[in-house]
């Protein structure tokens, strides 16, 4: 929030304050000492607020502010509106559990697949299907006593592009399993409602094919997990609700600590073999994801500050 200047009375201020909300700009009003300040909501708007303050300071009794009162208020009962029935709608969505199908398509899809993948693979015991899910076909070299895999090269000359995305499905236990669905529900639901659905599919593919090729150059193919994606789609949040707070989204700052918190822990083992590349290059991607439309916004927050 940005400090705009003071004014000498109260209704003065109130008065630059409704007509700076009729224009679409926020604005707090507070006393400093004998004066009265006004501080702007948005960075990205307070030079038009810095335009519109000299010209009240010039002429405050001009025509076109004699009906900005009213025009204000108008505006604040439309938004009261409009947030009650936001509200009514949010509560009728979240307790109609059965139209998840319509209302969250490609992330059911995602907990549907990976259900059924655990099911064909009994979470990770059946080492024959469990390989039919990984990134490469391997095998165990009697010779040279190592694993041995097809590169990123055979898997396209043999055609298994479906290897590239394939890990993110595959479990590795029930726990694994149910955190890792809890965390694909929760914020796959937050973006796609949001971007849309086809939008929210790229984001997926994109975070996906990024953390299992990243962690397939580190470690080979046996890995598995919905987590870099989850990591994606957090970091994804993440940078909106930093960045773009009309997005709808606000995390807190302890549930970021504790999500990253969680993640260092990952690093030094303390949940058994975790896919960490996979988790922070998600992480990262997501993130990209989230900032590369925002840059011009970004941009222009901070050259105002400066």
């Amino acid at each position: 929030m940005r400090r705009l200047g003071t004014l000498p009375d109260r209704d003065s201020a109130s008065l630059l304050h409704d007509h700076l909300y009729a224009m679409g700009i926020h604005t707090d009003v507070s006393r400093d000492g004998s004066e009265w300040a006004l501080w702007v909501h948005a960075e990205d708007r307070v030079p038009e607020a810095r335009a519109e303050y000299t010209k009240f300071i010039e002429n405050p009794s001009d025509a076109r502010y004699a009906n900005v009162t009213q025009a204000a208020d108008a505006l604040r009962n439309q938004q009261v509106n409009a947030d009650l029935a936001a509200r009514k709608k949010q509560v009728h969505l979240s307790q109609k559990w059965s139209g998840l199908q319509t209302q969250i398509p490609v992330t059911t899809l995602l907990i549907v697949l990976s259900v059924w993948v655990a099911i064909l693979t009994r979470l990770g015991m059946d080492d024959n299907a469990v390989t039919r899910f990984q990134f490469a076909e391997w095998q165990f070299d009697d010779q040279a006593h190592r694993i041995s895999h097809d590169s990123i090269w055979g898997v396209f000359a043999k055609r298994q592009y479906y290897r590239w995305i394939a890990p993110i499905f595959l479990h590795f236990g029930p726990l694994h399993l149910l955190f890792n669905m809890s965390a694909t529900l929760m914020f796959g639901r937050a973006i796609e409602q949001r971007s849309g659905s086809w939008r929210f599919l790229a984001i997926v593919l994109i975070i996906g094919l990024i953390s299992n090729f990243s962690q397939f150059l580190v470690s080979g193919p046996s890995f598995g997990g919905m987590s870099g994606v989850d990591f994606g789609l957090f970091g994804f949040l993440w940078m909106k609700s930093k960045f773009a707070a009309d997005y709808g989204v606000a995390l807190g700052r302890d549930y970021i600590m504790q999500f990253l918190f969680f993640g260092v822990l990952c690093l030094f083992g303390l949940f058994g073999p975790i896919a960490n590349t996979a988790h922070f290059s998600g992480l990262f991607t997501g993130m990209a994801l989230a900032l590369i439309p925002l840059i011009p916004r970004i941009w222009r927050r901070y050259v105002s500050q400066r």
